[in-house]
């Protein structure tokens, strides 16, 4: 399958796409099933050769996850209860 990968700072890959998005894409052959299609943000492309960046793959997975924005809606919903109960003087 050929994918054309976006370069960041330091030769990561950035995503990809089917097509050339930039005249600085770099043209791949890979398997339709290679991980790079799923998560292209832990390899590296340099000198015609990818490579996966265990210890940068390592790093995303110890940082926090962002929350959801169905949790940060529940959030919001609790406080504007608590908000509501406040003003009503503490009854529902």
């Amino acid at each position: 399958m050929k994918i054309y990968l976006s370069m960041g700072a330091d030769n990561r890959v950035e995503g990809w796409g089917n097509i050339r998005g930039a005249e600085s894409d770099v043209e791949l052959d890979v398997a339709e099933d290679h991980n790079i299609l799923n998560n292209p943000f832990i390899y590296k492309y340099s000198d015609g050769i990818l490579t996966r960046d265990t210890a940068y793959e390592e790093e995303l997975k110890n940082q926090p996850k962002p929350k959801t924005l169905i949790e940060i809606l529940g959030e919001q919903i609790v406080s504007l209860k608590l908000e509501i109960a406040a003003l009503k003087g503490g009854k529902s």
